[in-house]
């Protein structure tokens, strides 16, 4: 991972500040310090033709208010949790007031990235170049790639399989560790990053608790209720990947790609032997090659209704909640929601998915971060009969464009009510 300054790029924040060289004895220097991409440059003059004196690398990092040190009343550390990128893991910083401190805090942890690769591949659905606390249902960088794959990429000649520079795979790795889109100009060295990306997964994408199971018997029943019991990223991403696959081999008279070609690269990313395991390096393959052939050949049927939307409005109700921030329709999947509507929740996965309906019976996924379970008083008014509440989910469902003006009056019936409590508390 490398950290080249720019002198012709602009910088997001800059300044001066004092670090500390901590050796033998704590000495303090005046720098001028400037964040620039997801980096820190420090250098001693504020202008000039000279390089930096050094760099802070901006990549899982954790940022604290410190006591006073050394007569330096306004100090925070930078630690890096990553110390194979710095030279130190702790930087100690102090600025001339608070206020300053605060804007410098602010300022690098949001141009702060958390690291992907090698991570499990949860967390590349949670992170954005400009948002370190989101809920996808793929990786922030595959969703741009989709259209180009389903729209001209699987015709291209040798695709997903084209050898690329290992110079340029490593540069897009860390691309992805600075939470930065992949260039899509050459969609030969995109496939080879993402591929890169995904052997780089500390686990296969399905649990490996089914290696075994799968060593004598792989059928497309076992691999459609493994994928519809995965995490709804899994699910998505191996529908989405899945179904790119079969148009590449819908079109290999064109590509030049056969099932037999697919089927290496696919295995070792779709399942992988649990820790411990005895078989040998030929019989894993075995394994994981009887997957995918079996996820290629099947890939229309065990993908078909994967988060399982047809059955939803007929499952068991496990909670109910109401909608906390309104959601436009970003992809099929999700439920398109205004705030505040009654949503009636079914299934809810490991990473917080939730498959979920309306009172009109529209069936999508919604992160449980976005939603405010009923209390039992709530509960109880709903199930009284019609009520204000009842009436307002019609409005939700049928005119969300008017929820505006009745959420302002919702929002000041709720401050007057409030005040009266508070005048009779009083």
């Amino acid at each position: 991972m490398e950290f080249v300054y720019n002198s012709n790029a602009p910088c997001e924040f800059e300044g001066w500040l004092e670090k500390a060289n901590i050796g033998i004895l704590e000495r303090w220097q005046r720098r001028y310090f400037r964040i620039q991409g997801r980096c820190i440059y420090y250098f001693k003059k504020e202008s000039g033709p000279d390089p930096p004196n050094g760099n802070i690398p901006l990549v899982d990092i954790k940022v604290t208010d410190i006591a006073p040190r050394k007569g330096h009343n306004f100090c925070f550390s930078i630690n890096i949790q990553k110390k194979s990128i710095s030279k130190r893991a702790e930087y100690f910083i102090a600025a001339e007031n608070d206020a300053t401190r605060k804007k410098w805090t602010e300022n690098i942890m949001k141009n702060r990235s958390i690291s992907i690769v090698g991570e499990p591949f949860q967390l590349s659905t949670v992170v954005s170049p400009s948002d370190l606390n989101i809920h996808q249902t793929l990786p922030y960088f595959f969703i741009p790639i989709i259209p180009i794959l389903d729209s001209q990429a699987y015709k291209l000649r040798n695709i997903w399989t084209v050898e690329v520079p290992n110079e340029i795979v490593q540069k897009g790795l860390a691309t992805l560790d600075f939470n930065y889109p992949l260039h899509t100009e050459d969609i030969h060295n995109v496939v080879a990053i993402i591929l890169a990306y995904l052997r780089e997964l500390p686990d296969g994408l399905l649990p490996s608790e089914y290696f075994n199971k799968f060593a004598s018997k792989v059928t497309p029943e076992d691999l459609k209720e493994l994928v519809r019991n995965s995490p709804a990223p899994v699910r998505q991403f191996l529908h989405d990947l899945g179904l790119h696959f079969k148009k590449v081999l819908d079109n290999t008279s064109t590509n030049g790609v056969t099932l037999y070609v697919l089927i290496p690269i696919l295995g070792p990313i779709l399942i992988r032997p649990p820790k411990g395991n005895s078989m040998v390096s030929s019989q894993v393959r075995s394994v994981q090659e009887n997957v995918a052939q079996c996820f290629l050949q099947n890939a229309t049927k065990i993908l078909d209704d994967v988060h399982q939307f047809l059955d939803a409005t007929r499952l068991p109700v496990i909670k109910r909640a109401r909608v906390i921030e309104s959601i436009s329709q970003k992809s099929d999947e999700y439920l398109e929601a205004s705030r505040g509507l009654l949503i009636h929740v079914v299934h809810e996965d490991n990473y917080g998915w939730c498959t979920v309906y309306t009172s009109n019976r529209r069936v999508g996924l919604m992160h449980s971060s976005n939603m405010k379970p009923l209390s039992k008083e709530d509960e109880e008014e709903l199930n009284d009969g019609l009520n204000i509440d009842a009436l307002m989910d019609v409005v939700r469902e049928h005119l969300p464009q008017f929820m505006s003006i009745f959420d302002g009056m919702t929002d000041e019936v709720a401050r007057l009510r409030d005040a009266f409590e508070a005048s009779k508390s009083g």
